[in-house]
């Protein structure tokens, strides 16, 4: 069996997608992973670094927080007790730093290099260097409450010592100060504000080298601006002395994933390579099948349009002259059988353009369309067409309107009265005896702007599994309703679509023999304002007189239909003049006046929207009075219409032609004066 590769575009489809979606899914789960490891390589730096800082402080403290030191720190100060206790004594536990005492009034007292004293002269501007640190110092003292160590029941206060980091020129400097207190309360400080002692040093590489060795760093540096840090590296930042920026140690942390993906990137590369080499070749099928479908369906289209046009031609004669036929004055016998051939000529019409609108929905060439309408209105007008046909029948055709009907809403108000003459008229046909109600009201329960139309009978209903297929193309309920009511099973397909294309719903629901209901939600959001209908102008009973006859053009190709439109305009005892082409209507037209034109849309030598843009055009250049112009046409698609509206014509009916109808939008598109020569 051969394999349409065309077929395959979908699974190609999938397999590309899935492709991607894995390869997606390994690279973030290899991010996930490298984010992990560099937030536990930071976790463990941060507890090392501040591991580090504590034992410099507890250092400190220890030479700091004690009575000895209070009395020769603050109490009178001893540079040899100083000396030894601060930079000789502390250098083999914290390093070679420099070292400052401020007494308790923030005075520079005594200083001390890594290697030799600092002079007097240089106090000062260590002091100012340090001045954050200090009156960081100085305001965790005054929030501090008093304490006299030594007291019964009174403890050592929290000692205050902390640690900074700044940047200072091309490096970070690191400070540590702690206040001078007593632990066991035998001295005391003479001023409420106690002697600083600071230690301060310059963060040096082999610092950062034992940092990098200890935790398998690799590129570990100092920054002064978190900012310059990589969104990918590991940091850790310091607590800044002056608050401005904060120092930050940074490096490059591990990325196993990262490297497990690198070194398996060539396979995955040609993993993926394949699956793009195959969506390529699937999509090109895919473009190839495309076309041909759309192909298919142009050719099917125009297809369906010929067809419709060739089969609207015969049956406008038919259902025109069997009109005319049986109101010619027929025995009653001899009448029934007109009225017979006219009514299956009807029922065929409806039946034509079912199969027009399916395929039309098929193809995607029904748009739907926007625009403002009154609802009441629109609904009442679809009602009042079929109450004729339901007082026929015996049965009391309801409307029941909310009052919030009356108000202008934006959809498709052609499609809207469709689904409802299609409901409605399903209500009539299957219902013998009792009423069919049309209700309309909003559907707050379902929505904002929602609608609901309610259409509900008292006729036969339907069982649970007549309702499973109730809106499957040509379906029934069984092959009795077939055989009794006849219906090719496709009205309620078709309003299902056009309820789906509008963005509604369409429901229904029944018991057998005991009336249906079908249920239409639709979006119908309000409209600020719709261009109002102008009335019908009210004759002039001075006007009623009978008149010269109506000159009537007809325009028609094909010679049964002129017959139809001669015999059909016999009635109103029109003066008509044929001709079989659009040339020969312009040509006609230049020569004769005329009350009315009737034109047909393909004809041979010149098609009638060209003659009707020409009749325009005299028209215009002449300042002569506009022409009613009617087309009529076996072209009976929206886009059709559309085109002879544009072109110049003032109304447009499609073949079978309805007598009545064609003599009612004469007298519509005519002046006042001459309606009366259509009765």
């Amino acid at each position: 069996m051969r394999f349409e590769l065309r077929l395959l575009w979908p699974l190609a489809s999938l397999a590309v997608v899935g492709t991607l979606m894995l390869m997606g899914s390994l690279l973030l789960g290899a991010r996930q992973v490298d984010d992990l490891v560099r937030h536990h390589e930071e976790f463990l730096v941060r507890r090392g670094v501040d591991g580090q800082v504590k034992a410099i402080e507890n250092a400190l403290q220890a030479q700091t927080v004690r009575d000895e030191a209070v009395l020769n720190l603050d109490n009178r100060f001893d540079p040899v007790w100083a000396r030894n206790n601060l930079p000789l004594y502390l250098k083999p536990t914290i390093g070679a730093w420099d070292y400052l005492v401020v007494d308790g009034l923030d005075r520079p007292v005594w200083a001390h290099g890594d290697k030799a004293s600092i002079p007097p002269a240089d106090w000062l501007r260590f002091r100012n260097e340090a001045q954050p640190i200090i009156a960081e110092i100085r305001d965790r003292e005054r929030l501090r409450k008093p304490k006299v160590v030594g007291q019964p029941g009174v403890s050592a206060p929290q000692p205050i010592i902390i640690t900074r980091v700044e940047p200072r020129g091309r490096g970070a400097y690191m400070w540590t100060a702690s206040l001078v207190e007593p632990d066991l309360g035998a001295v005391q400080p003479l001023r409420p504000t106690s002697t600083i002692v600071l230690a301060g040093g310059f963060i040096t590489a082999a610092n950062l080298a034992g940092v990098g060795d200890r935790y398998a760093l690799g590129q570990v540096r100092l920054l002064l601006d978190e900012r310059d840090v990589p969104a990918t590296d590991g940091r850790t930042a310091f607590n800044s002395a002056r608050q401005e920026r904060s120092v930050v140690l940074a490096w490059t942390p591990q990325r196993p994933a990262h490297d497990l993906i690198t070194g398996s990137a060539w396979q995955m590369g040609a993993v993926a390579a394949a699956f793009i080499g195959l969506a390529i070749l699937m999509v090109r099928n895919t473009r190839r099948a495309a076309r041909d479908l759309m192909e298919v369906h142009r050719a099917q289209g125009q297809f369906l349009a010929n067809m419709s046009h060739e089969i609207r031609t015969p049956l406008n004669g038919v259902n025109a002259l069997a009109q005319s036929l049986a109101e010619s004055g027929l025995d009653p016998r001899r009448r029934q059988m007109a009225e017979t051939i006219h009514g299956s000529g009807v029922m065929l019409e409806k039946l034509l353009s079912e199969i027009l609108d399916l395929a039309r929905i098929d193809a995607g060439g029904m748009p739907i369309e926007r625009e403002a309408f009154n609802l009441a209105t629109a609904v009442t007008a679809t009602v009042t067409l079929m109450t004729a046909r339901a007082t026929a029948r015996g049965l009391d055709l309801r409307l029941v309107l909310d009052p919030a009907a009356d108000q202008g809403v934006l959809g498709d108000v052609t499609r809207l009265k469709q689904v409802l003459n299609n409901l409605i008229s399903n209500a009539v046909k299957f219902t013998d005896k009792g009423y069919v109600r049309v209700t309309v009201g909003p559907a707050f329960d379902a929505g904002p702007d929602l609608w609901r139309f309610t259409v509900e009978d008292t006729g036969i209903g339907f069982d649970a599994a007549a309702k499973a297929r109730l809106f499957q193309r040509f379906a029934q309920a069984d092959g009795s309703v077939t055989r009794r009511f006849g219906g090719a099973g496709l009205g309620l397909a078709i309003s299902r679509e056009l309820a789906n294309k509008m963005g509604g719903g369409l429901e229904g629901d029944a018991e057998l023999g005991r009336g249906a209901t079908f249920t239409l939600l639709l979006p119908l959001p309000r409209a600020e304002k719709i261009t109002a209908t102008p009335p019908a102008p009210t004759p002039d009973p001075a006007a009623a007189e009978t008149g010269p006859p109506l000159r009537v053009l007809v325009s028609e190709d094909h010679p049964v239909n002129r017959m139809v439109l001669e015999t059909l305009l016999a009635t109103i005892g029109a003066d008509v003049v044929s001709t079989q082409n659009g040339l020969e209507a312009c040509e006609a037209f230049e020569t004769q006046a005329f009350d009315v034109i009737l034109m047909d849309m393909q004809m041979p030598v010149m098609d009638g929207l060209t003659a009707i843009r020409r009749m325009r055009e005299r028209e215009a250049a002449r300042h002569l009075d506009r022409t009613l112009i009617v087309m009529v046409t076996a072209n009976a698609l929206p886009e059709h219409r559309a085109s002879g509206l544009a072109a110049g014509a003032d109304a447009f009916l499609t073949k079978p032609l309805d007598g009545h109808l064609l003599l009612e939008t004469i007298e519509a598109g005519l002046p006042a004066h001459q309606r009366s020569q259509t009765a």
